[in-house]
């Protein structure tokens, strides 16, 4: 198992499809473990609230202070990945 798939089932305590567990896989690697291990995305991932993590996805698009469109369009894919 890679690195960043023992962290998605170390911390993420429901069950999730490939899709969800790729699209968090895509957040870690972008965003850092500790990131993850701290966001709000992981609380309401393990809440199951599977409604509420497009929305805490989109949030994750500033890169030193400023909207960046790669960061929108890489949260866009993962939204789509998570929700298929």
């Amino acid at each position: 198992m890679q690195h960043t798939e023992k962290v998605v089932s170390d911390l993420v305590k429901v069950i999730l499809t490939e899709s969800q567990s790729a699209a968090l896989i895509s957040f870690i690697n972008d965003r850092g473990v500790t990131i993850f291990k701290n966001s709000n995305l992981l609380k309401v991932v393990n809440k199951n609230d599977f409604k509420s993590v497009p929305n805490e996805l989109a949030k994750w698009t500033i890169e030193n202070g400023k909207h960046c469109p790669e960061l929108e369009l890489l949260r866009q894919k993962e939204i789509a990945l998570f929700t298929k």
